[in-house]
């Protein structure tokens, strides 16, 4: 919070720092702060403090008509993929990137282009370095987070991918049989 600070204006609930049990606090303290944000008119973006989760148990408590009217930046990856999900249905643009505490231990460089993508989003993209199982080319809206939440999604009949999208995984604790499974029912 200190290094996004120093950039802008950063405005917080202090019960983010509540605990119940694994989560930041009960169901209801947290959807309260979520929808408080989503209708705050001055807000211009939401950053997952960490990795959001127990999103899914608040979605349908959550004011998404909120965001349709102002849309904002949703920004958080791993179970906050479960609001870019819903984001998405409404036709709003998230990112999948850094969280608050993921910027805390970052450098330069990373907070660089997190900063960018925020302030300049028509900018084009480029990835490098990244692990290729089959080469190729593909066009197409950039769609997808973390894969358990993604299947998750699926499961309970949320789960609208875009026409044409170029699907992007991110997951890093599950076992090959489970991500075959999970991959076989999105295919599916």
């Amino acid at each position: 919070m200190a290094w996004l600070g120093t950039r802008y204006r950063v405005r917080f609930d202090p019960g983010l720092f509540s605990r119940d049990g694994f989560l930041a606090g009960d169901d209801a303290r947290r959807a309260a702060e979520l929808n408080a944000a989503l209708e705050e008119p001055d807000t211009r973006a939401i950053i997952a403090a960490r990795g959001g989760y127990g999103m899914t148990r608040i979605l349908p408590h959550l004011k998404l008509e909120a965001l349709a009217r102002a849309p904002k930046w949703l920004v958080g990856f791993s179970d906050f993929t479960a609001l870019h999900v819903e984001a998405q249905a409404l036709g709003i643009m998230t990112l999948h990137a850094h969280n608050v505490a993921g910027l805390g231990r970052g450098h330069s460089q990373t907070r660089a282009l997190w900063s960018s993508a925020i302030e300049h989003p028509e900018l084009p993209r480029c990835f490098e370095a990244l692990s290729v199982y089959n080469a190729g080319t593909a066009r197409g809206c950039l769609w997808g987070g973390n894969l358990t939440v993604l299947f998750t999604c699926l499961a309970s009949g949320r789960l609208k991918p875009p026409r044409g999208a170029v699907l992007l995984l991110e997951d890093v604790a599950e076992t090959s049989y489970r991500i075959d499974r999970m991959l076989t029912a999105l295919l599916q």
